[in-house]
């Protein structure tokens, strides 16, 4: 967090899931069931773990939309920043991610629970 406090602190505010923010989901479960609009709510995780090392770590750094349009000058430092952290724990970072697959039915949805919808083979 510091370190993106200091050089870039636009993008901390934004909290886009890099490390240096606090993980908040964007959407929760919590969400659909208070909706009106959907029932038979279900959340399924799916978490894994990927290790970069530094180099890694800075090529998917310049893939970040908020990164990317950064100046220059600002996401260099904050590169050098993230380069010397990196190196100082022994040159990779291992970070867990976990994606949410949020599943529910439309109230009113009458279609069979499983197999193909109407629409599957349409163009």
């Amino acid at each position: 967090d510091d370190l993106y406090e200091r050089v870039a602190p636009d993008l901390i505010a934004s909290r886009p899931g890099y490390p240096g923010t606090r993980p908040d989901p964007i959407l929760n479960a919590g969400e659909l069931v208070d909706s009106p609009l959907f029932r038979s709510v279900m959340e399924r995780r799916y978490p894994w773990t990927e290790t970069y090392t530094t180099a890694s770590y800075l090529e998917l750094m310049a893939t970040h939309s908020g990164h990317r349009m950064l100046p220059t000058a600002v996401f260099t430092r904050l590169a050098d920043g993230l380069m010397e952290i990196i190196d100082r724990i022994g040159g990779e970072l291992r970070l867990d991610y976990v994606a949410r697959l949020y599943l529910a039915r439309r109230v009113g949805d009458s279609r069979p629970r499983a197999g193909p919808g109407p629409e599957t083979g349409r163009r």
